[in-house]
């Protein structure tokens, strides 16, 4: 276990710079930016978008915020897998100790360990920060327009804890769902390296055009691959629970909110999507010890 949790250190060590540095400077980029919106007039331009009161106004940007860090967070996890699986194929070296080299099903593992809990718990706690920079412009707000009443400071940070919990229960669903998909990327990339990127896209979708032409007329929508992958990539879950929570005028209702998303998720899909990825990753390692290492 400690050796495994090192593999997972020298992955941070080496991709901390998209996943820390890189977020802390476009968190001050957003600081800048949320400065100059409350000293123009462009402030009341996003008033009149969200009309209500500044806790509203406060639960609608932290959601938009988020929502913009977890595609940042989507973007990098998906070119790390599709390279990091290839980056060090000849070196089994365990941080700095040479005289430790670990398995090939260990070093893989450990990427994917890190790429569904640090990486994207490092974008989250950035986050977090984010919520807490629009606490304090939700504040200003009415320094800035004298018509709007002055938020209660325990209830943004209320607001801000609720929302929290409930973003974070929904990203790790959604790192369940798809976890299977990266690690179909790094798979390919033990494979192809870098040219994991576009056949990871181009595979399965030459089998479905192949599967449309000899068997068009019983496969539903031309395809049973396509159909499925369609299905599989659309994660479907209950956005009312999230809609109630971004519109209340209080703090969330965790438990009920909460209750709402884990009862709509597929538990068998995500279920069956984990064990397909470690399958996965156990037949990566064994080309990669076999075939590239010899």
């Amino acid at each position: 276990m400690i050796a495994f949790l090192a593999l997972i250190r020298r992955e941070y060590l080496e991709h901390r710079t998209a996943f820390l540095y890189a977020p802390l400077i476009l968190l001050a980029v957003l600081a800048l930016f949320v400065a100059s919106t409350l000293l123009t007039h462009r402030v009341t331009v996003l008033i009149e978008a969200v009309p209500g009161s500044p806790g509203r106004f406060y639960s609608v940007a932290y959601f938009v915020v988020a929502t913009l860090w977890w595609f940042y967070a989507a973007m990098l996890l998906f070119f790390y897998f599709a390279d990091a699986y290839h980056a060090d194929a000849r070196n089994n070296a365990m941080l700095f100790w040479k005289s430790m080299p670990q398995s090939d099903f260990k070093i893989l593992l450990s990427k994917l360990a890190a790429g569904v809990t640090i990486f994207p718990g490092l974008v989250f706690c950035i986050a977090l920060l984010s919520g807490l920079l629009l606490v304090v412009a939700a504040l200003a707000l009415p320094l800035v327009v004298p018509t709007l009443a002055m938020p209660d400071v325990s209830t943004l940070l209320a607001s801000w804890g609720g929302l929290s919990v409930v973003f974070f229960c929904y990203l790790v669903i959604v790192l369940l769902w798809y976890v299977p998909f990266f690690a179909w990327v790094g798979a390919l990339s033990t494979l192809v390296g870098r040219w994991a990127i576009p056949l990871a896209l181009l595979i399965p979708v030459g089998i479905s055009l192949f599967e449309g032409i000899i068997d068009f007329q019983t496969a539903p929508g031309g395809s049973y691959v396509l159909s499925f992958l369609r299905a599989r990539t659309d994660m479907r879950y209950d956005s009312e629970p999230i809609l109630a929570a971004l519109l209340a005028s209080g703090p969330v209702d965790v438990g009920h909110t909460l209750q709402r998303l884990v009862a709509y998720v597929d538990w068998p899909q995500t279920i069956g999507g984990v064990a397909f990825a470690v399958i996965v990753v156990y037949l990566a390692s064994l080309y990669r010890r076999r075939v590239i290492k010899g």
